[in-house]
């Protein structure tokens, strides 16, 4: 992740920025996206419920993806990518939502 906001407002749109690097061949990007929801993800990355648009591309690449807010609570979320087949997750970060 190399830009999201700590707070957001209730019904506000919002941008996440990240990059996704790295690969063990030739770099292709077949998949990444930011998963999200307002409960903590577990092993599975569905847990979350919701995803971004999904992008394809090479590495290294920077991904700018908006969002709106619910209306409450707090949203969890991490990217996701798939790089030369491989799945590559981020850590897990989180929004709170001000009404």
């Amino acid at each position: 992740m190399t830009s999201y906001p700590v707070n957001v407002v209730a019904g506000a749109n919002f941008t996440i920025q990240f990059e996704v690097s790295g690969g063990t061949n030739q770099g292709n990007i077949s998949h990444t996206a930011v998963h999200y929801g307002t409960n903590r993800g577990g092993a599975d990355i569905n847990d979350y419920g919701g995803f971004s648009r999904v992008y394809t591309g090479r590495v290294p690449q920077k991904f700018s993806v908006e969002l709106i807010a619910p209306e409450s609570g707090i949203i969890y979320f991490r990217a996701h990518a798939i790089i030369d087949g491989d799945d590559i997750y981020s850590n897990e970060y989180a929004i709170r939502i001000n009404p």
